[in-house]
């Protein structure tokens, strides 16, 4: 079949919807003109590429047509373009759950503090879900602009429940009924019993607590290399102290599933996932650039198996101050913890 020349309005409408996911479909007449091409022409350039988003066609439409009546409702509010959705967080959620079908989603965003417009999404897609996160995170980041902010975590449901089973007592405590603002079949998400939750707890305050008690032990032995100018025996603590203390964080919070890795860099985007209070505490009051936690993580291995190891006395004070920074925030979050995850 000869490809079939689109008009460039019908063209552009088509790539909204695949590549930017974005409602700016607002003529009525497309809907069916969008059907007919992606039946017609599925052997096409076109058609081939498209015939995916062919279920997705009206759930735009109906978006679309939903946002309109918003605006006709509040003529006050009336905005440019497809800046309502963004206004309107019943639009943000709807537009998330059209295209993406989850079975639910929960806000984070009480949880970890997050002031608005900032939201914090978790979205939990069907365990048989086949649509790529690649995909999804274009989808939810179109809402990105202005003055909103989303953050996001996309996960399947079999990886909640086995986050949930291993004792992950961030997600037990962001999964209860007044966080979760969409449920596909009005069901609740594994729910566990108050007891096992405060035994869980506690687990995961010995698991925080053994690696702050090792954290101070390295960070004490970096003091002693520094003070006699072992610069390298020195980076291979202050590494070991940062290690010891985040990775804990991560293993408590997550019930041990997530959290095993060496590098701080890895260790930190863990820690802004689990504990974004404590991350962006410690961002605020001493910030570590990528380059010091890249020498920080090179010391890992570096200094043990190369020889061309190097790094100054001020690249190790910064390093040490920026640990002993992590030392007292951490141990603040542990008391959070252990005076409010218990309720």
């Amino acid at each position: 079949m000869k490809p079939r020349i689109l008009s460039a309005g019908l063209s552009e409408a088509l790539e909204n919807i695949v590549q930017y996911r974005t409602p700016f479909l607002n003529n009525e007449d497309i809907r069916a003109i969008c059907k007919q091409v992606l039946n017609e022409d599925g052997e096409g350039r076109f058609g081939f590429y498209y015939f995916d988003v062919l279920p997705q066609v009206d759930k735009v439409f109906d978006f679309v047509a939903q946002a309109k009546k918003e605006l006709e409702s509040n003529p006050a509010d009336t905005v440019a373009g497809n800046e309502l959705v963004y206004r309107n967080e019943d639009m943000v959620l709807n537009w998330i759950t059209a295209i993406l079908e989850p079975e639910f989603v929960v806000d984070l965003s009480q949880q970890n503090g997050n002031a608005a417009p900032q939201r914090d999404l978790m979205i939990v897609l069907p365990s048989s879900s086949t649509k790529s996160f690649k995909d999804c995170s274009s989808t939810i980041n179109t809402l990105n602009t202005g003055d909103v902010k989303i953050d996001f975590t996309l996960l399947h449901m079999d990886r909640l429940e086995y986050y949930i089973e291993q004792g992950g007592i961030f997600y037990i405590h962001a999964c209860r009924p007044p966080n979760i603002i969409y449920s596909r079949n009005d069901e609740d998400l594994l729910q566990v019993p108050s007891e096992k939750v405060n035994e869980l707890v506690e687990k995961a305050l010995f698991v925080m607590k053994q690696g702050y008690q090792k954290s101070r032990a390295f960070l004490q032995g970096a003091y002693y290399y520094l003070e006699g100018a072992y610069y390298n025996m020195a980076a291979f603590m202050v590494h070991q102290s940062a290690e010891l203390l985040l990775r804990n964080l991560v293993l408590g919070l997550t019930g041990g599933v997530d959290g095993r890795h060496h590098s701080i860099k890895k260790l930190m985007q863990y820690c802004c996932r689990y504990a974004p209070s404590l991350y962006h505490s410690l961002d605020k009051k001493v910030r570590m650039d990528d380059g010091m936690l890249l020498l920080m993580d090179a010391a890992y291995l570096d200094v043990r198996y190369k020889n061309d190891f190097s790094i100054s006395g001020e690249e190790l004070r910064q390093q040490v101050a920026w640990v002993k920074r992590l030392q007292k925030e951490a141990h603040s979050y542990i008391k959070e913890i252990a005076n409010s995850w218990k309720d």
